[in-house]
């Protein structure tokens, strides 16, 4: 059975290990009126209700990166630059949190601040990770839908070759035969 709910704006579904009887479809009502109750109260533990179900423990951002960055069978290099991602960018900032509840605008804040520090090119590489993390989520009945889906690259500027102007060639090479005359000599028979 699978109940499902919304929590922090967010729709959860869970599967109950849990044959679909009658007295099992009482149980899940009872629990879905306490869930509901406890989401009104905002007091609301996911694993306090769901500690048994698989999605519970894998719908932590933390523990199902982990459990998908072990599944992947990729280039090593390639594999290394996600698991990179995922430990130095996105777990540490998502940690625990259920993935249901990352929002957009979180991960927008998130390359806001990189775009500081790190090339567009870098931070584009590292999303690549996070929206498929988030597609196999989708896959696995984890999510209905991708935080990711209104995240788009950042532009790459193009940079256009910058060559030095014939003063600016001429000044080297006087500084060259100056200062590394074997080096220039040897340049200028090739």
């Amino acid at each position: 059975m699978r109940v499902r709910f919304w929590y922090k704006g967010s729709r959860c579904r869970v599967n109950l290990q849990m044959a679909p009887t009658k007295a099992n479809i009482r149980a899940a009502e009872r629990l879905m009126v306490r869930v509901r109750e406890e989401i009104e109260l905002d007091i609301f533990d996911f694993k306090r209700h769901f500690f048994q179900s698989r999605d519970a423990l894998h719908s932590q951002f933390d523990a199902f990166a982990q459990a998908w960055l072990g599944q992947l069978v990729l280039a090593k290099s390639t594999l290394e630059g996600y698991r990179k991602a995922m430990r130095q960018i996105w777990i540490p900032a998502f940690g625990s949190r259920h993935l249901a509840h990352i929002k957009p605008s979180e991960i927008r804040e998130i390359i806001c601040e990189r775009v500081k520090t790190v090339s567009a090119r870098t931070i584009n590489n590292d999303l690549i990770p996070l929206r498929a993390l988030f597609r196999t989520a989708i896959e696995e009945g984890l999510l209905d839908r991708s935080p990711m889906m209104p995240i788009h690259n950042l532009k790459i500027p193009d940079h256009l070759p910058d060559p030095f102007t014939r003063e600016e060639m001429e000044a080297i090479l006087t500084h060259l035969k100056t200062n590394a005359p074997e080096q220039v000599s040897t340049g200028a028979q090739n």
